[in-house]
């Protein structure tokens, strides 16, 4: 929940401050009433953080709850303060008049009498609801004090905002002795003895974030891999797996094309040409489930003798079960030195001096040593490193004792299946936390998009934008600050 409220809390303030800079709310005499509501909102603004490492506790819970319910009233009733200003500036825009015009006070004592009576009620109506909720902010602040909520020690004044330069996105990647050994010996086991059987499957298992992905596409781009495999088609198969949308994208990826309203059977036609007599390599990522291999083996059995699937999934009883499966590898976590090598890349990203941060070593082994070797987690928590202003022991010792609290509710983010994954989970949520206001709202608009969905940066900014999730930053566009925005959660590892 709060991590609703946090982004919430930001756009309220946003908002609330906008309309005290635009002194539009004297002329309503809500001015007083408003700036109370802000710095009231700032001040729980600031304890957010606190509230949610202690979600658990029921009575905080309770606490964010009723937050949450009020905080849906302030956004109500900036909406109808909006709406009913408009409603009387072109009211006088009828009578000829400016809102700020002395003549524009005494319209009630000319007609039409409706009208003006009705703006009247509709300032007071606005007004003292404004008022109740500052009444009900009281209660929550009041309360707050018992639960004894300490502001967040790690604020923004530590963390750079993000650049609006438009340079171009950095690659990121794992790096390290282990992931180019598991390569190469992934490569020279699937390019074997290709005569022997006509289909044979190789796994790839291992828990979210540890790197399973990267690896398959390292093997999928390798110099070896593309000389042997004339074909070669990579699919995300995820949770909600189809196998029409599946065989779709098939074809796509080996080149072929098919008719939008195109059956199974002509879909299999389709394959069955593309493939016919070729050797292919088939990437199936993130598999769930055994049948997502059944449904499709009937339909690749004319390919070329030596033709390959690659499976990645978590459950290594996918592979194990109803497949043909050559070799199972599992991606363990990442040697200590490797892990270093990412988080030194990372934080190089940002010119910073080589020597400064080799100096800090000692404390990055131990906040590699913290995310557990998950390549995922080291990547996240780079990118907060990235984002600090002060490169100094003291920062890193921050983080890396944030790190340490066990107390975060991460059920908020995501439902966790194990330990391991709350420990990957426990990294990103810190991530999260560490955001700038403005991009905490964008990040979590991808919740309402299904995994695995495919959204390019022009498709999600058009969204943003029509939300009002994007402002207007200096001389660029609002398409070009939404495109910084997409590159800064990328350069975080967040996308």
């Amino acid at each position: 929940m709060e991590v609703v409220l946090d982004a919430f809390a930001s756009q309220l303030l946003e908002k609330l401050g906008s309309l005290v800079k635009a002194e539009v709310v004297m002329l309503w005499g809500v001015e007083d009433e408003i700036r109370k509501l802000y710095k009231k909102l700032q001040m729980i603004e600031n304890v957010l953080e606190d509230a949610e490492r202690r979600i658990k506790e029921k009575n905080i819970d309770l606490w964010l709850r009723s937050l949450r319910e009020i905080m849906y009233d302030i956004d109500d009733v900036i909406d109808e303060y909006l709406f009913e200003d408009i409603k009387h500036k072109r009211f006088l825009e009828r009578l000829h008049l400016t809102p700020t015009s002395t003549i524009a006070s005494l319209v009630c004592c000319r007609p039409p009498l409706t009208s003006c009576c009705y703006s009247l009620a509709s300032r007071h109506k606005i007004g003292s609801k404004i008022k109740s909720i500052n009444v009900k902010l009281d209660e929550v602040i009041k309360d707050k004090e018992q639960f004894d909520l300490k502001s967040d020690h790690m604020n923004g004044e530590n963390f750079k905002q993000f650049s609006f330069e438009t340079s171009s996105l950095p690659k990121n990647e794992i790096v390290g002795s282990q992931i180019e050994d598991d390569t190469r010996n992934l490569v020279d086991l699937l390019v074997r003895k290709m005569e022997d059987k006509q289909c044979l499957t190789l796994g790839i298992v291992g828990m979210g974030g540890i790197g399973k992905t990267t690896l398959a596409q390292k093997i999928f781009s390798d110099e070896i891999i593309t000389k042997e495999f004339p074909v070669r088609m990579w699919v995300y198969v995820s949770k909600d797996f189809s196998e029409l949308n599946t065989l779709k994208s098939i074809i796509r990826q080996a080149g072929g094309s098919y008719h939008p309203e195109a059956s199974k059977t002509e879909l299999h036609h389709n394959l069955r040409q593309l493939i016919e007599n070729k050797r292919f390599l088939l990437v199936l990522d993130d598999t769930w489930e055994a049948k997502v291999w059944n449904e499709l083996r009937a339909r690749l059995n004319s390919c070329a003798i030596g033709s390959r699937v690659l499976v990645t999934t978590r459950d290594e009883g996918v592979v194990r079960s109803q497949m043909d499966t050559m070799h199972i590898h599992e991606v363990g976590r990442l040697p200590i030195d490797d892990g270093w090598s990412i988080l030194y890349r990372k934080v190089l990203l940002n010119s910073v001096d080589e020597t400064k941060v080799e100096r800090l070593k000692e404390i990055g082994v131990e906040i590699v040593e913290k995310c557990g070797g998950h390549p995922l987690a080291i990547q996240a928590i780079g990118g907060i490193l990235l984002s600090m202003l002060d490169q100094s022991e003291m920062k890193w010792k921050e983080v890396l004792e944030k790190l340490g609290n066990q107390t975060w509710s991460l059920s908020l983010l995501k439902e966790i299946g194990s330990i391991e994954e709350e420990e990957v989970m426990n990294v990103l949520y810190l991530s999260y936390q560490q955001l700038p206001p403005p991009l905490k709202p964008c990040f979590l608009y991808f919740s309402l998009f299904p995994e695995g969905y495919s959204l390019g940066w022009r498709y999600i900014s058009g969204l943003w934008i029509s939300e009002g999730l994007i402002k207007v930053e200096g001389s660029l566009s609002l398409e070009e600050v939404a495109h910084v925005y997409y590159k800064e959660l990328i350069r975080r590892n967040l996308l």
